[in-house]
């Protein structure tokens, strides 16, 4: 999962700044001057390390916004069939993860300790919907692309690293090989 985690760290997010950044140059992102209240993207990581600095901080409210949009689509409003998904952007998990990070960081305040409280809810709704799909296309052994095409490459791993686990569970209690459906 580390390889995970390193991709998801290069992700694009989202952030505003609190202070003039004149230039910044790394080996592999490079900021042009900007300045105090800009939205820049910047990678996860680099956007973890401004927040921390006290550089930058994020769009609470916008992004707790994001995230409801997804929670209505997934949870509210889901699709029909009961083993659907709808799909979520490609930087969902970077992007959430960018949110809680940043909310932690000042949950002194009561304000944002709401919108912390709220954004972690609609969070783990919209995480344990998509992980016990997951896990039933896993067990059940469902391959159907047009399912498959719904899960971001973080999901894919995880249905590929349930799906080994049962087999090898399958194979030690002797249970016969079954057609996939």
């Amino acid at each position: 999962m580390s390889a995970l985690k390193l991709l998801n760290s290069f992700t694009p997010v989202e952030i505003i700044l609190i202070e003039d950044i004149t230039d910044l140059e790394l080996i592999t992102f490079n900021l042009s001057p900007s300045r105090k209240g800009e939205k820049v993207k910047v990678p996860l990581w680099l956007a973890h390390y401004l927040e921390s600095k006290g550089f930058a901080t994020i769009d609470s409210g916008s992004e707790n916004e994001w995230l409801g949009r997804i929670h209505w689509r997934e949870k509210v409003k889901p699709p029909v069939e009961t083993l659907s998904l709808s799909t979520l952007p490609d930087n969902f998990y970077a992007r959430s993860s960018n949110l809680l990070h940043a909310l932690t960081r000042f949950s002194e305040d009561p304000t944002i300790r709401q919108k912390m409280r709220q954004g972690e809810n609609l969070y783990r709704d919209i995480h344990k919907r998509r992980i016990r799909i997951i896990s039933e296309m896993s067990l059940l052994q469902i391959d159907e692309p047009s399912l498959l095409g719904r899960l971001t490459l973080e999901e894919r791993t995880l249905l590929n690293l349930l799906k080994r686990i049962l087999a090898r569970w399958r194979e030690e209690v002797g249970e016969p090989h079954l057609v996939s459906r």
